[in-house]
């Protein structure tokens, strides 16, 4: 779905010190920035990709994204949206078509709210529910804490207790919640797929166009 006659630019929003944005500069050579408000993610994410060490950002990017009107093909954000509330989420939403082109694709993945005592006996990870109104809880994830094992020393001691345990806590979004933010920012559903993520976590991949 990307341009194949020109310069692709795209955006990973919440990259943390993921792989995506290093890859797609790699693979398909895309000029992908990554962009996250955690600093220290953003340091890990340079140190584990010094190629592309240019292109991961520390940005507060819910005061902004920092790239122009309709100046990008696509962005692609996955597992960032549970650590924000409606009016950030709004917020996120308005900025993410602002910049998107006409013909632009926004991917988002997030995971889904499920039955927590269901998936606490089925999968054996720890789950505190923080608040049920919100859909707030805290889950451990081992590959979390696996990664923060193979980090360096100065990176790891700036990071709380809970996350050194690989605990993260997250707000778990209903699909027609996402659906509704895309369309109140004029991005059209493309399509909306419901899977079980590598680490046995209920998510949704929803596609937008940019209108």
């Amino acid at each position: 779905m990307m341009p194949k006659n020109r310069q692709v630019n795209g955006i990973d929003l919440g990259c943390g010190a993921h792989f995506f944005t290093n890859y797609t500069r790699k693979a398909y050579d895309w000029n992908t920035i990554g962009l996250d408000q955690w600093a220290e993610a953003i340091e890990y994410g340079r140190f584990k990709y010094p190629d592309s060490a240019e292109a991961y950002w520390a940005c507060d990017f819910l005061r902004g994204i920092p790239f122009k009107d309709a100046t990008m093909d696509f962005v692609f954000s996955n597992v960032v949206i549970q650590h924000f509330d409606d009016g950030e989420l709004d917020k996120t939403f308005a900025e993410v078509s602002r910049v998107l082109r006409g013909g632009g694709i926004f991917l988002v993945i997030f995971k889904r709210w499920t039955d927590w005592a269901r998936f606490t006996e089925e999968t054996g990870l720890k789950v505190n529910i923080l608040s049920r109104l919100s859909g707030v809880v805290e889950i451990e994830e081992p590959q979390l804490k696996k990664a923060i094992a193979a980090a360096p020393l100065e990176i790891t001691q700036k990071l709380t207790l809970r996350q050194r345990e690989g605990m993260r806590e997250f707000r778990w979004f209903e699909n027609q919640e996402v659906v509704y933010f895309g369309r109140r920012h004029g991005l059209h559903l493309v399509a909306l797929v419901e899977f079980t993520s590598g680490r046995g976590l209920p998510a949704s991949a929803i596609m937008f166009e940019r209108l």
